[in-house]
């Protein structure tokens, strides 16, 4: 009776150390559902993006007719952005972390963390949540909602690995590569100067139905389908990239630019854009001076715009710009 009594006693103490310690395992490792709201669930609602990352300017990425800005002045990559978007919708749990590495990852957050928020048109936070370091593995990337205790390790079921890549590009790397984008009927003048080679530059503007011609200041007759051809080429102009912090950038506006465009439009500023040839810096013996010295061996130029950004275009999207005067005349039989 004694033994059974003491058999009896023990199994009760180890039943109660059994049930204390599940009960604290599950107190410590229970997940909030509310913890997992940092999955977007509907893109279109997103009107704001912030990021920021320590060591960064911070990147503000507003959307405006249905295009997305950065800082509310240059047009994002709207590739890079829809991305994002995808991403923070279609991301998923890889895994829970166990304590240990819960701790772990929020002390890599703490130095290498990228605050992400989305905002609707209102203003409301939609998301808010802080983008850790990929795992040890690579497999996935440490994700945890503001104020939340556990972080979750989450990826892209299409993809193989994390997701911290579609988050880490700079301010300059978000910009779109677009230069300029016009309709053609809002051209007003275009007028091109090539400063070593005076007598080449033109103007050519739209009045009323037609076009007008002025060479050296001397208005001529102009030939009306090939001048509104060249009106057509100003819809857009892309570039290989957009760097105002390029390390030649102060050189190689130092020199004299081969040529300056400048395009006014209806609604819109006027842009005006110092061209400099890449083969000039590449070549010391090369001096472009006029349009009739560009060739095929002219192939990238340096851009730099009058709202101070400095770009790389490549020879086939600007040569179509350069022309002689001689283009325009007006051809007679």
């Amino acid at each position: 009776m004694r033994r059974t009594i003491i058999l009896l006693l023990v199994f009760l103490l180890l039943g109660g150390i059994y049930f204390y310690m599940n009960s604290q395992g599950e107190e410590k490792s229970s997940i909030r559902v509310e913890d997992r709201e940092f999955i977007l669930k509907n893109p279109d609602d997103v009107s704001v993006i912030t990021i920021e990352q320590k060591g960064r300017p911070a990147i503000h990425l507003s959307k405006a007719k249905g295009v997305w800005l950065i800082n509310d002045r240059h047009k994002a990559n709207q590739r890079i952005v829809l991305n994002m978007l995808s991403t923070m919708k279609n991301m998923s749990i890889k895994y829970i972390p166990t304590i240990l590495e819960n701790e772990e990852a929020q002390k890599r957050m703490a130095k290498h963390g990228i605050d992400i928020k989305t905002y609707d048109s209102s203003g409301k936070i939609i998301t808010d949540f802080i983008l850790g370091t990929n795992t040890n593995t690579e497999y996935g990337t440490y994700c945890m909602k503001r104020g939340a205790k556990q972080a979750y390790v989450m990826s892209l079921s299409v993809t193989e690995g994390g997701i911290r890549n579609y988050f880490t590009q700079t301010q300059e790397e978000m910009r779109s590569m677009n230069v300029f984008t016009y309709e053609t009927n809002d051209l007003r003048r275009i007028t091109v100067e090539y400063p070593k080679d005076i007598t080449s530059s033109y103007t050519v503007w739209r009045d009323g139905v037609e076009y007008k011609f002025s060479e050296n200041g001397t208005v001529k007759e102009c030939h009306q389908n090939l001048t509104d051809a060249y009106f057509s080429d100003f819809k857009k102009m892309n570039s290989v990239f957009v760097r105002n912090d390029h390390f030649l950038k102060d050189t190689i506006l130092s020199f004299i630019p081969f040529m300056v465009l400048t395009i006014e439009a209806q609604n819109k500023p006027e842009l005006s854009m110092k061209v400099y040839p890449l083969l000039d810096m590449e070549n010391s013996n090369v001096n472009t001076r006029s349009p009739r010295d560009i060739t095929k061996l002219h192939e990238k130029f340096f851009v730099y715009t009058s709202q101070e950004d400095f770009y790389m275009v490549q020879g086939q999207f600007i040569k179509r710009y350069m022309k002689r005067p001689s283009y325009f005349y007006e051809k007679t039989e």
